[in-house]
């Protein structure tokens, strides 16, 4: 276990270095510049951000929480099965915040332009658009979880066992995490 935590950490510094290369290329448009106003620009900066900083700390706290007790009352098998759930979950929340995303600059220009009808009907296909993607996700999710499961991992047989008790909570995380 101590490796795979490794191996993901140092993962994400490999990719954050890769990136970072662009800066160093001629390519690079963007440079760091300070004037008079990125003073008065830092403080609304931080403040926005702040929230998002505080919930994004929590859930990192939250995860280390969970993913111990699970160890200390379950297994690592447990722990396997568990994390492709989050994984398979974030899948299904990425694409209900697209759906929100893709039209929050349509909602945002006809309320702008005072068209409240348009405002309406974009919010009501949103919200159906997102119940329709809970319910398809859900209903795939419940009819071949073992098959999702196989394509992250080679379960064992108590690893599968682990699957069909989560499965009832499951259903309600794609579901709820997708509206």
């Amino acid at each position: 276990m101590e490796r795979a935590g490794l191996a993901t950490a140092l993962g994400s510094v490999i990719s954050v270095l890769i990136m970072l290369t662009h800066f160093f290329s001629k390519k690079n448009t963007l440079k760091f510049s300070f004037n008079k106003d990125t003073k008065n620009c830092i403080l609304p900066i931080v403040q926005n951000g702040f929230s998002t900083f505080i919930v994004d700390v929590t859930m990192g706290f939250l995860t280390i929480i969970f993913n111990n007790l699970i160890l200390l009352y379950l297994n690592d098998n447990a722990l396997a099965v568990y994390a492709v759930i989050i994984d398979v979950s974030k899948i299904v929340q990425c694409s209900a915040y697209g759906i929100g995303q893709a039209v929050q600059s349509i909602i945002s220009s006809n309320f702008g332009t005072k068209n409240g009808e348009r405002v309406k009907e974009m919010l009501k296909l949103n919200i159906i658009t997102s119940f329709v993607l809970g319910l398809i996700c859900t209903l795939i999710v419940i009819a071949i979880l073992n098959l999702i499961i196989n394509v992250f991992m080679s379960p064992n047989r108590r690893s599968l066992g682990y699957s069909t008790t989560y499965n009832a909570y499951i259903r309600n995380i794609i579901y709820i995490t997708s509206i």
